[in-house]
């Protein structure tokens, strides 16, 4: 309570300002003829040279996401950021963000600064929400603003548009595995206006069909059946008080795997509701508002165990945002947050015949609150430093209170910028994922005592050139020391929903490199990284320091886009990246198999040394052609390609099967899984 009625003085004390706000968001020169008295002014010629950005934070229009994260022939908001540097590409069945080593759940995705359980689309090819809904997308990698709080690793900014429809638009999307249609209009002229997107896949229907037509083959594996909508809507409104958005995004997923590695059938659903208000307070001082909750369900059959298990993640927050301008060179932020959390878990038995453990439940709460403050500060003209902090409150079953401060500082020069980031990071949920694959029986865990909070220091140093207005260059080294870490034990909680963890540290670093060259007919791109990440924890691996399931040591990926003429463009993507570590046996012992009724021995693979095996290279190469052509007041466009055009198998885990030779004796295979060979695709998109 002190620190809200220490800001609540701070708001008081500043509310009466009223400097004149001037912002320069980049470095200009300027070169003015300046005539004589008796002379006629005959020129006046501004030369604007765009400072190159020192950080290694992305940000993309939706265009830039058309332009390079189409696939299948959508727009994909992941595929668009995994082209970068420090973003590692995903299998197709385990869909997330993995930023400079860390996990999905170290990302954290707001809807207009309220946070959404929404990007949990299963199969990488599928965009995580509907860029049609969305003005910008930002990613935070370093120098995040300490407004922005609760996830280890980064936070993906979903922002929606500020502006009132001003007439009746619309779009439409047909491909071969989404179809989508978008439609925004004003409500009330200047005042009031919406805008909707909806989005359905077909990817079930296209699995079925498969699935009918190899069903008893030789080898034959089972595609899975999976579909899913979503639906995005925002309603604008700006008056007098202000500007106010209410969004709402929504999204139901089915998912059928009839496998004999992973046999499930589940379904789950995302709703996130949002508040935004923002308001000019006087010249200087800006008031944004920002309120929501999120709600996670999923009902998974885990049919191979035998358990059914239903898991709800609920969290609610807001938090009131000052900016303050007091002038040209000095700026300060402040503001005040809460949240609260709760996890519901049911896990029973598929056997009604099961009288033990048949009903379990788990309910947990959580509830969060903080405060923090920030400075910008333009030393010279040349010279931005940034520093602040965050405090927080969390309490469980027992409280945790912490402190992140952050600092930056910037040095640009013409056509040439230098970064220096320090700052940290607190997660009080961990996403425990026991499959190693993105699925519905993932848990949001919250901080415990036995899974106390996680934090990590970042610390990163840039530096960018632009070369002339054709090319730009830039690298930046990164190490996140990550020193209080859980670790999930047990791997089978659908029985107990007792979850076994320990404690311990981590580390990731890495090298991020990027270059660009843009002209009237040609776009190219190439980014690389390397990277590395390690953990230690006591009991696992001997205590020893061994790499974590994302450690990626090389990454690079290339795009080529070619307009050739007005109306037609052609499209090259390549990325090539080290595979992933996973875990192999060491060794074998036989044992009776009573169920063999033939008394035969069975080899069990024995495990001893934690991701001891590095999978094969993965690649990938997709190519697309784009025609762009007006049927009257109608802009249409189609867009063909190959995805993955060389049909590489890139697989996503091993397994193991039993074999028996001729003679009866029985050994084990390894086998992988692999998704999608080669694909051809077409869509069509309209605005009208």
């Amino acid at each position: 309570m002190r620190i809200i009625a220490c800001f609540i003085v701070l708001l008081l004390a500043t509310g009466t300002a009223t400097a004149q706000v001037t912002t320069t968001s980049k470095d200009t020169s300027q070169h003015t003829a300046q005539p004589r008295k008796s002379d006629t002014l005959v020129r006046v010629t501004v030369i604007g040279v765009k400072a190159p950005t020192p950080s290694a934070n992305i940000t993309l229009s939706r265009e830039d996401i058309v332009r390079t994260g189409s696939v299948l022939g959508e727009a994909n908001i992941y595929e668009a950021l995994q082209k970068q540097a420090g973003i590692i590409h995903t299998t197709e069945v385990n869909s997330g963000l993995f930023v400079r080593g860390l996990n999905a759940g170290n990302t954290g995705m707001l809807l207009d600064g309220v946070n959404t359980f929404s990007g949990n689309h299963l199969l990488g090819i599928y965009p995580p929400a509907n860029a049609d809904a969305f003005s910008k997308v930002q990613l935070l990698k370093d120098n995040i603003h300490p407004k922005y709080n609760g996830f280890l690793g980064s936070y993906l900014l979903l922002e929606t548009p500020d502006k009132v429809p001003d007439s009746v638009r619309g779009q439409a999307e047909l491909g071969i595995l989404t179809s989508k249609l978008g439609v925004q209009a004003p409500v009330i002229r200047n005042k009031l206006g919406i805008i909707s997107n909806v989005r359905r896949s077909y990817f079930d229907l296209i699995s079925n069909t498969y699935n009918r037509l190899n069903k008893g083959k030789a080898d034959y594996s089972p595609l899975p059946v999976y579909g899913f909508y979503d639906w995005n809507n925002t309603i604008v409104l700006n008056s007098r008080a202000g500007l106010f958005k209410l969004n709402t995004m929504s999204s139901g997923d089915r998912l059928s795997m009839d496998d004999s590695q992973l046999n499930l059938d589940g379904h789950w659903k995302n709703l996130t509701i949002g508040i935004n208000w923002q308001y000019q307070l006087t010249s200087g001082l800006c008031l944004t508002v920002n309120a929501g909750t999120s709600r996670y369900q999923a009902d998974a059959s885990y049919k191979s165990i035998g358990r059914q298990l239903q898991n709800e993640v609920r969290e609610s927050g807001a938090g009131a945002d000052f900016h303050w301008q007091l002038d040209k060179s000095y700026s300060l932020d402040y503001g005040l947050f809460a949240k609260s959390y709760r996890l519901s878990m049911t896990s029973s038995s598929l056997d009604a015949a099961d009288s033990t453990q048949q009903h379990i439940t788990v309910d947990k709460r959580a509830e969060n609150i903080g405060a923090y403050i920030y400075t910008t500060i333009a030393v010279t003209r040349h010279l931005q430093v940034r520093l602040g902090t965050t405090v927080s409150r969390y309490k469980s079953d027992k409280p945790f209170t912490a402190l992140a401060p952050t600092f930056n500082m910037t040095y640009t020069w013409y056509q040439q910028a230098i970064n220096v980031s320090i700052n940290r990071q607190l997660q009080y949920a961990h996403l425990y994922v026991p499959t190693g694959i993105q699925l519905p029986i993932n848990i949001w865990y919250p901080s415990v005592k036995n899974a106390p909070p996680a934090d990590a220091w970042h610390v990163t140093a840039g530096y960018s050139r632009a070369f002339g207005h054709k090319i730009k260059a830039s690298m930046a080294a990164y190490y996140i020391r990550q020193p209080h870490q859980t670790e999930f034990l047990d791997k089978n909680y659908f029985s107990s929903l007792d979850f076994k963890t320990v404690q311990g540290a981590g580390a990731s670093r890495g090298v991020e490199l990027n270059a660009y060259y843009t002209s009237s007919q040609w776009r190219l791109e190439a980014h690389y990284t390397y990277g590395k990440t390690t953990g230690r924890f006591p009991g696992i691996n001997e205590g020893q320091a061994y790499p974590l399931p994302y450690d990626i040591r090389h990454k690079a990926d290339m795009v080529i886009q070619w307009q050739f003429t007005p109306r037609w463009t052609f499209s090259l993507s390549q990325y090539v990246q080290s595979g992933g570590v996973i875990t192999m046996p060491t060794g074998l012992y036989i044992h009776q198999d009573a169920d063999l009724g033939d008394g035969g021995l069975q080899p069990v693979p024995v495990y001893t040394v934690r991701n001891n095996y590095r999978m094969p290279l993965s690649h990938r190469m997709d190519v697309s052609v784009k025609h762009a052509f007006d049927l009257g007041k109608i802009r249409c466009s189609w867009t063909a390609g190959i995805y993955n055009t060389y049909s590489y198998q890139n697989p996503y885990f091993i397994y193991f099967k039993i074999r028996q030779t001729e003679d009866g004796e029985r050994y084990l295979q390894a086998k992988t899984k692999s998704i999608l060979p080669m694909v051809p695709f077409i869509s069509l998109h309209t605005e009208f």
